[in-house]
C-alpha cells in the first residue's frame, strides 16, 4: 500500500468495488456493487432489466420484499426507552441513575430515536448497515450511511480503509472552513463542465455538484508528512479529495482538501446477522427473496401477456393479400377486414387464455417458499386466518417466528452497547464537567432513590441558613423535621420529574459524581417484543414466593438469594441492585428516627 498515494488508493479500490466480483467459496461468487443495486430497484419495484420486454410492452412489478422487509422493521424495532445503564455494583446505582438521565437527555438532543428508526429499517432492508460519529463543539453526530456512498472492503471490513463518496453544492463545499479553501477554489473552476472518473455524465439535477471522496483508515505517515522515512508507520488519519480527468490523456488532476490524524475511525459495522468470516453480508429481507421475487414477476408477466392477447379479437384467412402480415401489431380489438369475390374465408382464432391456474399455483409455491426463508408466516402479515386453522397452530407459528427476531434484535442490541461504550459514553461523560440542572422522568423507585438524597441534602442547606439567621437575629432555631417535610411536599408535588443540580445530591459537578464510572457501567438493551403475559407470571410467582415465610427464609441463603437474583435478570424489568439495596437502609431507618428525635434540631451532616 505504500507504493500508493491516497489518490490512487480511492480509484484502484473504486475500480474493484464497482467492477469486482467477491469469491466466498468454489461455487459462492458475489458481486457485492450488484447486490446492492438490485436491492434498491427492489425496494422501489424497479426491474435491473428495464420496465418493458423485447416487443415494448410493459412489465408489472409484483412487490413481495417490501412487506417482508416492513415485517423485519417492525419485529426488530428498538427505542430510545430500551437503553438502559445498569450499574455492576451497588454503590453505583445511584450514579446509574443520574447517567441514564444524563443519556436520555443526549438522547434528545442529538435525535437518536430518529436515527434508531433508519438504522432499523436500514438493517432490515440489507441485514448490515454502517454508522458514522462525528464529534464536533456542539455535539457528537451519529448518521446511517448509504451503501451507494461507500467503497469498503467486503471481506475486511474493519482492518481496511473506508472511502465515503461526498457530493457537494459549490456553496456547500465552500462553508466548510477545515477545508483548503485555495483548493476549493481550484476544483470549483476545474470541474465546471467535465465528466467524473468514470466517464459518466453528470446528473443534469446535480450539475453543480462536486464530488468527494473522504477516505478514513490506518494508512502510511508519509502522506501526511511527504517524507519517504515515514512510508513504514502506520497511523489513523482522514483525506478529502477529489480528482477529474486530465487534458492529458491517462492522468488526472489531483486535490486535496483536507488531511490530517484522528484518534478513532469513525465507522462502524453492525449486521442483523452477522457473517461467521466477519465479511460483510447483505442477507437481509430483500436480497433473501430475490430468486422469489423474479419468479413472482416472471408468472404475473406470462399471465398478463396471456390475459392480454386474450381479450383481443383475431382473424386468419387464406387470402393472399394478407400475407406477411403481423396481424398482432396490425389489428386492432373488434376490425372488420374485407376480403375478395373469391370468397376466401375469415375465421376467428383460438386465442383464450389457458393454464392461468398452472401458473397461479407456480407463483403461490413461490410465495410459500418466501414465507419460510424470510421467516414470515401470513400470521405475521396480519392475513386472516382461515376456518380450517386453529388458533393455538397460528399463535406458536407466531412464537416460533419471533424467536428468530428475538436473535436479531439480540444482535441489535450489542451492537448498540459496542456503540455507547466506544463513542457514546466517553463523549457523554466528557461533557459532564457542568453544574447545569437535569431533567429526569423516573420509575417510583428511581425518584424514591434521588428522593433520599435530594430531600436530605436539600433540607439540610435550609436548616443551615435559617439556623444562622436565627442566631444572629435572636429568634427560635428551625425545626429540621418540619424542613424536611416541606422539602418532601415540594418535590412530591413534581410527579415523577426531578430537576436536579449535583449539588444538591453531594457534588460540584456531575464529573465528580461519574468518576470511575465509565468502567462500572453496563447496558441493558430491553426488547419492546416481551411476552407481557410470561413476564406478569413470573412477577406472581415471585410475589407468592416472597408471601410465604419459608420462601423468605429460602431466599435469604446464599442458594436461595441466586436463584432470586437470575430469576430477576431473566424477567430484565427489576435490576438486583434495586432489591438489594433495601436490607441496609430498613434496618437503618428506626435509629436515625430516634437520632433525630432526640437530638432536635441537629443540622444534618453530608
Amino acid at each position: 500500500m505504500s507504493e500508493l498515494n491516497v489518490y490512487e488508493l480511492v480509484r484502484k479500490n473504486e475500480s474493484n468495488y464497482r467492477s469486482g466480483d467477491v469469491k466466498t467459496s468454489k461455487y459462492v461468487v458475489q458481486s457485492f456493487y450488484e447486490d446492492i443495486s438490485t436491492i434498491e430497484a427492489y425496494l422501489n419495484s424497479k426491474h435491473i432489466s428495464g420496465d418493458k420486454d423485447s416487443m415494448g410492452r410493459d412489465k408489472p412489478f409484483f412487490n413481495i420484499v417490501l412487506a417482508v422487509r416492513n415485517i423485519w422493521f417492525r419485529a426488530t424495532d428498538l427505542d430510545r426507552k430500551n437503553v438502559i445503564a445498569k450499574a455492576k455494583k451497588q454503590s453505583d446505582y445511584l450514579a446509574s441513575l443520574l447517567y441514564t438521565g444524563h443519556l436520555k437527555k443526549w438522547m434528545r438532543d442529538e435525535n437518536f430515536g430518529q436515527y434508531l428508526n433508519d438504522w432499523g429499517l436500514y438493517l432490515a432492508s440489507y441485514n448490515s448497515a454502517v454508522t458514522k460519529f462525528i464529534e464536533k463543539s456542539d455535539g457528537l453526530h451519529i448518521s446511517v450511511i448509504p451503501w451507494q456512498s461507500l467503497i469498503v472492503d467486503v471481506l475486511g471490513f474493519e482492518k481496511n480503509p473506508k472511502i465515503e463518496v461526498l457530493e457537494m453544492t459549490q456553496d456547500e463545499l465552500r462553508s466548510h472552513t477545515e477545508y483548503d479553501q485555495e483548493m476549493v477554489e481550484g476544483l470549483i473552476e476545474a470541474q465546471t463542465g467535465k465528466k467524473m472518473i468514470d466517464g459518466q455524465p453528470k446528473n443534469v439535477q446535480k450539475a453543480n455538484y462536486v464530488r468527494l471522496y473522504e477516505v478514513h483508515g490506518v494508512l502510511p505517515l508519509s502522506w501526511l508528512t511527504d517524507d519517504d522515512k515515514d512510508k513504514d508507520t502506520y497511523i489513523q488519519q482522514m483525506h478529502v479529495v477529489s480528482f477529474l480527468t486530465s487534458k492529458k490523456g491517462g492522468e488526472f488532476d489531483n486535490f486535496t482538501l483536507y488531511s490530517g490524524r484522528e484518534t478513532n475511525d469513525p465507522y462502524m459495522l453492525t449486521q442483523l446477522i452477522p457473517a461467521v468470516d466477519g465479511s460483510i453480508s447483505l442477507m437481509g429481507a430483500v436480497k433473501t427473496l430475490f430468486d422469489a421475487q423474479w419468479m413472482t414477476n416472471h408468472t404475473i408477466k406470462n399471465i398478463k401477456d396471456q390475459l392480454d392477447l386474450a381479450s383481443k379479437l383475431i382473424f386468419q384467412t387464406n387470402d393472399s393479400g394478407y400475407a406477411n402480415q403481423n396481424v398482432l401489431e396490425n389489428i386492432e380489438q373488434g376490425q372488420i377486414m374485407v376480403y375478395g369475390q373469391d370468397k376466401n374465408p375469415l375465421t376467428q382464432i383460438q386465442n383464450n387464455s389457458h393454464d392461468i391456474s398452472a401458473l397461479e399455483s407456480f407463483m403461490k409455491q413461490w410465495q410459500v417458499l418466501a414465507q419460510e426463508v424470510s421467516n414470515t408466516p401470513e400470521v405475521t402479515m396480519g392475513r386472516a386466518s382461515s376456518a380450517q386453522s386453529a388458533y393455538a397452530k397460528e399463535a406458536l407459528m407466531l412464537q416460533q417466528s419471533q424467536q428468530n427476531f428475538d436473535i436479531m434484535t439480540q444482535n441489535k442490541g450489542l451492537s448498540l452497547e459496542q456503540m455507547f461504550k466506544k463513542f457514546i459514553t466517553p463523549f457523554v461523560l466528557k461533557k459532564l464537567n457542568n453544574s447545569d440542572e437535569l431533567v429526569m422522568e423516573l420509575g417510583d423507585y428511581g425518584i424514591e432513590q434521588i428522593d433520599k438524597k435530594y430531600i436530605s441534602s436539600r433540607a439540610a442547606k435550609v436548616f443551615n441558613y435559617k439556623a444562622v439567621e436565627a442566631v444572629l437575629s435572636s429568634q427560635d432555631l428551625p425545626d429540621l423535621q418540619e424542613e424536611t417535610q416541606k422539602v418532601r411536599q415540594e418535590v412530591t408535588d413534581m410527579g415523577m420529574q426531578r430537576f436536579i443540580r449535583p449539588s444538591e445530591i453531594s457534588a460540584k459537578t456531575w464529573k465528580d459524581i461519574f468518576e470511575d464510572f465509565e468502567s462500572d457501567v453496563e447496558y441493558q438493551i430491553t426488547d419492546e417484543n416481551v411476552d407481557k403475559n410470561n413476564v406478569m407470571q413470573g412477577i406472581n410467582s415471585l410475589m407468592q414466593t416472597l408471601a410465604n415465610p419459608n420462601g423468605q427464609a429460602f431466599v435469604r441463603t446464599p442458594e436461595g438469594k441466586l436463584l432470586f437474583n437470575e430469576t430477576l435478570n431473566l424477567l430484565g424489568i427489576i435490576n438486583p441492585v434495586q432489591i438489594q439495596e433495601q436490607e441496609p437502609q430498613q434496618v437503618q431507618q428506626q435509629p436515625q428516627q430516634a437520632q433525630q428525635k432526640v437530638g432536635g434540631t441537629q443540622p444534618i451532616t453530608q
